[in-house]
């Protein structure tokens, strides 16, 4: 903890790995999203050359957001979050990969393309919510701020440097495919990013199991019998004690699993 008088580091919050594998991957997911917005606006364009339908793709995208928002919350809540980005994470590979199949057919459809953007757009719908539930338990308390404002800006620079690069791909490959491809590489980066994230709600759990298993070993043998001076510590007791030691045993072997991973990536 800071004190009052004393000044956070500018970048505190990426002294945390967790949080450093979760902007990485956010940031690839972003400009692969802002990407693959643009490859489709032109390429709907040059196949229907209505305006129109430049509407409609939005419309298709955002409008599962709207729809599914009070669901993908409450789905965000009670599931694990990390497991939520990484399905959606994948959806988004896939969907990307069929629009590349659709276009290197030479005749694509546009039904089709609007089909796929529905899909991506209830993607978008159930990460949304999960990513920003996440990012409290990838930080300490006195770091969340510093992590709120990182968050933000790098994403918002993705946000801008995504359609650059978009129409810059698109114009360079002659069309949609190898912009396509490329944002399938980036939900797979960030899909590879999520799942390096540690498991915090289990570890979250695992603490708080401990602490329960402890308080009950204090109050047991706190309120046991005593004879001739002695306290007698119960079988309960015994129990709780050995099961928050095997908890804190299973912890440590977690914990250098993960030293081991991180050290390798």
């Amino acid at each position: 903890m800071t004190s009052a008088g004393e000044t956070a580091h500018p970048r505190a919050a990426f002294r945390h790995r967790d949080f450093r594998l979760a902007l990485a991957g956010s940031v690839a997911s972003v400009i692969a999203m802002q990407m693959q917005g643009v490859a489709i606006g032109w390429q709907v364009y040059d196949l229907t050359h209505r305006p129109l339908d430049l509407g409609f793709v939005g419309l298709a995208q955002f409008l599962p957001a709207i729809v599914l928002s009070l669901v993908a919350g409450q789905t965000a809540d009670r599931f694990d979050r990390r497991g939520i980005m990484r399905v959606c994470q994948l959806a988004q590979v896939a969907c990307a990969l069929l629009l590349w199949i659709e276009t290197r057919d030479g005749t694509p459809s546009v039904g089709t393309i609007y089909a796929l953007l529905v899909l991506v757009g209830i993607a978008r719908a159930f990460h949304a919510p999960a990513s920003q539930a996440l990012l409290p338990h990838l930080v300490p308390s006195e770091d969340f701020s510093n992590a709120v404002t990182w968050t933000h800006s790098v994403r918002q620079v993705a946000s801008m440097t995504g359609p650059a690069l978009g129409g810059i791909l698109y114009g360079a490959a002659q069309g949609a495919g190898g912009v396509y491809t490329t944002c399938a590489g980036l939900f797979f980066a960030a899909f590879l990013m999520t799942s390096l994230v540690r498991d915090l709600r289990r570890r979250d759990d695992d603490l708080r199991n401990i602490h329960e298993l402890l308080a009950v070993a204090h109050r047991t043998v706190r309120d046991g019998s005593c004879r001739h001076g002695e306290r007698r510590h119960s079988p309960d007791a015994r129990a709780a004690f050995d099961a928050g030691r095997h908890a804190r045993a299973g912890q440590r072997r977690e914990h250098g699993l993960h030293q081991r991973v991180e050290r390798a990536w």
